[in-house]
């Protein structure tokens, strides 16, 4: 049995789900997909455009996608920890954030707000 390659992350899908990316040099898996007649098409002309395989294409949509989703992910689990502190009652007055922003780009800037 063929052992896997070190693994370079962990991609939550859902909290229960993770997929599991593996280096370039690793080994490839295959996976069929059927897609309709017309993006097919529109993924050959791409495939000759770019002088790319319709494999390396694919595979750069599916990571682009998978990072996408991380990204997301992590956004709406910092998006509720923002709505858990606001509840909290953890809240700046405006004043306080304008002039802690108007300290960027100077050299003695103001400690976070965090």
């Amino acid at each position: 049995m063929r052992s896997l390659p070190p693994l370079t992350c962990r991609v939550a899908i859902s909290p229960l789900e993770y997929i599991c990316i593996h280096s370039e040099s690793a080994f490839m898996g295959t996976t069929t997909i059927r897609l309709p007649e017309e993006l097919s098409a529109a993924l050959d002309r791409l495939a000759e455009e770019t002088q790319s395989s319709r494999s390396n294409l694919i595979n750069q949509a599916v990571k682009a996608y998978v990072v996408r989703t991380h990204t997301d992910a992590e956004r709406w689990l910092e998006t509720l920890a923002a709505l858990k502190s606001v509840k909290a009652g953890h809240l700046m007055q405006g004043e306080e954030v304008d002039a802690w922003i108007s300290t960027w780009g100077k050299t003695a800037k103001k400690k976070s707000l965090r």
